[in-house]
């Protein structure tokens, strides 16, 4: 009975072990254009939750890239297949913050994942979402 019991927990171990290691991987590469120019940097932030993109809480990744020829590429390995959504902004004076003016309307360019438009605010998660499904996935984001 207890040899019985014993090989059904190490089966039941043995199966949770394969489907947590079964977890698809990919190469997601995102490529940021419409820069005016190649000065400042690119402030990007990639999430995985309604809630960190919604609360600028922790982002699954972040980067802080040099603008080269007026794109940005970055390549994000190993990353986990799901949904995702990105926000990022032009920090031409390299603040780390997003310029506004007195309105508080965006003073530096900026853009979402699906480029989804900004109206009176920035997009819902569900319009900046996309699924990230493949080995090899490549996102394109105009700035706005």
């Amino acid at each position: 009975m207890k040899l019985g019991l014993i090989f059904l927990l190490v089966l039941a171990t043995s199966i949770f072990a394969q489907k947590e290691n079964s977890k698809k991987f990919g190469t997601l590469k995102i490529i940021v254009t419409g820069f005016e120019q190649n000065t400042g940097k690119l402030s990007l932030r990639l999430d995985n939750t309604k809630k960190s993109y919604e609360e600028n809480s922790e982002p699954e990744r972040a980067f802080y890239a040099d603008i080269e020829n007026g794109t940005v590429e970055i390549n994000l390995d190993s990353l986990a297949f799901g949904e995702y959504a990105i926000k990022c902004y032009h920090d031409v004076n390299e603040n780390r913050e997003l310029d506004t003016n007195f309105f508080g309307i965006p003073s530096e360019d900026y853009g979402f994942s699906n480029n989804a438009p900004a109206t009176f605010g920035p997009p819902s998660f569900e319009q900046a979402a996309f699924k990230f499904k493949s080995h090899n996935q490549i996102e394109k984001i105009e700035l706005q």
